[in-house]
């Protein structure tokens, strides 16, 4: 998981900017299909969001939390870049 630190920290830090409320984390989370029970809620979103995607890579569910918010975010560039690259990782696995 070390070759994946960086790109787990900016996939956190863009989603903590785009859903900044615990509300709208757990709806993204659970549209995603993600098992939020192990996600530390509350305090900084960053801080938050940095559980979340940590808990959505060890599930398997990483390409579907970006790919959430890629339907609610269709023009973002930097989500779709995020997606590409999770893509070419998936592709190489």
């Amino acid at each position: 998981m070390a070759e994946q630190g960086a790109p787990l920290q900016l996939v956190a830090d863009r989603l903590s900017e785009l859903y900044p409320d615990e509300a709208s984390m757990r709806r993204v989370l659970a549209l995603a299909g993600v098992d939020a029970r192990r996600v530390v809620m509350g305090g900084q979103a960053i801080n938050a969001w940095w559980s979340a995607v940590l808990e959505a890579y060890r599930q398997g569910r990483l390409r579907a939390l970006v790919e959430m918010g890629l339907e609610e975010y269709p023009l973002d560039e930097w989500l779709w870049a995020a997606h590409q690259r999770l893509a070419r990782q998936a592709e190489r696995t």
